[in-house]
């Protein structure tokens, strides 16, 4: 489950507090705010969700081996190139989706991933 957070602002002795809360409802994050201020929030923004990370992998210098192959990902059809470093990576090139309820997306018409999350057709 995502974790839900909501932004409380209120002013304190003319400075304005800023607090991200998480919460899964609003009347939690007022109690969370008065709780440590003493004083109701002037304002309340949200439900909000934080973006995932982003992957902080980053190849350098991939050494492509000579197979290739067709498999499924993630309810893609993807033309697959192994890779000899890094081991058990490839990449992955999206040809069409087959799986029409799939609702994942592809960021870059080809990724590097890792071999295991393949299904060979």
């Amino acid at each position: 489950m995502k974790k839900t957070y909501f932004v409380c602002t209120s002013y304190i002795q003319d400075q304005m507090v800023v607090e991200l809360i998480e919460s899964l409802e609003e009347e939690s994050a007022i109690h969370i705010f008065k709780t440590k201020y003493n004083i109701a929030p002037n304002k309340i923004l949200g439900p909000f969700f934080k973006k995932r990370p982003k992957s902080k992998r980053k190849f350098k210098n991939l050494k492509y081996s000579d197979i290739y192959y067709k498999a499924s990902y993630n309810g893609w059809e993807v033309s697959v190139n192994e890779l000899k470093d890094p081991v058990n990576y490839c990449t992955i090139t999206f040809n069409k989706k087959i799986d029409q309820t799939s609702n994942y997306i592809p960021k870059n018409e080809s990724e590097i991933i890792p071999i295991i999350n393949l299904k060979r057709v």
